[in-house]
Parts: structure tokens; sequence; C-alpha cells
């Protein structure tokens, strides 16, 4: 997730990012109040959900704190960044981007929950980035890390989360590079209900 404001760009990777509605297109992120980015937000920045690919082990570890950089020092030479509708930074190569402008925003805890409407959305073909386990994978490495089924309930493996990212690699091989806007809600629509899917396997 990226943001600007008053000029300054800053960001952080996420794992909380889900659709709301469809019309109107919004989608909702939980961002933790530490984080870099949760002020410029708060204080009315736009912001953009990038979908990262395999490519992108760098960034995401970049952007999740672990180069121990911040704010503009994130953006460095090894991406391209761009803008769309709301000037948040939008990365060039991600699998797709929803630029967002804020809806509203609610407290809860640690976090804030940030609804954002979507201005503009791109997609394009890829293969996705995968997080479970505290590590990056592909789609095939998560995929050999899973146990066979079991008949028994006590002896199913434990539930794991995978990355969103994962549900969108065929809108994306079907997509050239083609950008969306609210002008075209069924477009956008697509591409949001395919990459905002979260699956849940539970040894099942």
């Amino acid at each position: 997730i990226t943001t600007v404001h008053e000029g300054g760009r800053t960001g952080l990777t996420a794992t909380a990012v889900c659709s709301l509605t469809a019309e109107p297109a919004r989608i909702l992120i939980c961002v933790n109040k530490t984080a870099s980015a949760h002020d410029p937000i708060a204080q009315g920045g736009p912001f953009c959900v990038n979908i990262l690919g395999t490519q992108h082990v760098t960034i995401a570890n970049r952007f999740a704190g672990r180069a121990d950089v911040d704010g503009e020092a994130r953006f460095k030479a090894d991406a391209t960044w761009v803008t769309l509708a709301t000037g948040a930074p939008v990365l060039a190569d991600a699998l797709a981007s929803f630029d967002c402008t804020v809806n509203a925003r609610f407290d809860y805890g640690t976090h804030t929950i940030y609804v954002g409407d979507v201005r503009a959305a791109a997609a394009r073909a890829g293969t996705p980035l995968l997080y479970s386990g505290g590590a990056f994978m592909t789609t095939a490495s998560f995929t050999s890390r899973i146990e066979p089924p079991r008949r028994r309930l006590r002896d199913r493996p434990s539930s794991v989360t995978i990355s969103i990212s994962q549900v969108c690699s065929p809108v994306w091989r079907q997509s050239k590079s083609a950008v969306m806007s609210l002008g075209r809600p069924s477009a956008c629509l697509n591409v949001m209900r395919a990459a905002m899917a979260v699956a849940l396997l539970a040894g099942v």
C-alpha cells in the first residue's frame, strides 16, 4: 500500500486488504497505527493497493521494514512508480493496482480500518507473490508445503491464509496491461473481485 501527503511518499507491505462493495467500487485496508503510512492516510492522503508479483520480493521486504528504510527511501530506482487518478504512487509493473481516496475510517485497537473509493485500477499478466509462514513464495512452492487431506477433523493441518493475489492470475493472464477506471465499472469490478478474494484452506 502506497500513499502521498504534502509531497511526501511512504508505504507498507500489507496483509489485511479486501473488497467491500461493488457499486460503488470500494475496498478496505487495515493499517497498524505505528506504520509510517498510517498518519498520511489519516490526514487525507490517497492510497494505492499494489498487488505484487514474484519479481517484487525485494520491494515487498523493503516496504515491510526489513531493509531498515522508511518513507521516500522505500521508493528506490529498482522500481518504476507512476500515478493514475489520485496522485498516489502506483507500481508500474504491479499485477494489479487500485488507486483510492479515503471514504471513511474506523479505529479498532492497534489498527485503523480505511475504506477507499476506487478511482482507477490497472491489471496485467504475471505470477502472483504469496506470503505464508513468515516467508514470500510462489504458487508452486506454496502448494508443495500443503499436507495431504486427512479424514479426521483432529488430524487436519493448521489453517493457512493464501495471499489475495493467488486467485487473481486467471484475470491477469487475460488482461493485456489494461487500465480501467470507474468509467468502466464492469471491468474494474471483475478485476476487484478476483484480486481481493481471500481463500482459506483448512486441510479439506
